[in-house]
């Protein structure tokens, strides 16, 4: 078991809980889907695409991936 943290509860008294659990501990991720090509879920493709994961961007319409994709560019041509 990982190391516990204590947390305060009501009452005055403390609580031992396990650390949170890092998932990478448990598999390889190989491929990622982000639902939403918008501001947030274009920049976690992206981010997820720098990190070498191979990244799957889907949306509502067709034209918001492409314009979720066309965001990544100009934010990479910033760089």
């Amino acid at each position: 078991m990982r190391e516990t943290r204590l947390y305060g509860s009501e009452g005055g008294e403390a609580k031992a809980f396990p650390t949170p659990i890092d998932i990478r501990d448990f598999m390889d991720i190989q491929k990622i889907a982000v639902i939403g090509a918008g501001t947030m879920g274009g920049g976690i493709a992206q981010a997820a695409a720098q990190s070498g994961h191979e990244v799957v961007l889907e949306d509502v319409k067709d034209e918001y991936v492409k314009m979720g994709f066309s965001k990544i560019k100009e934010r990479l041509g910033k760089r």
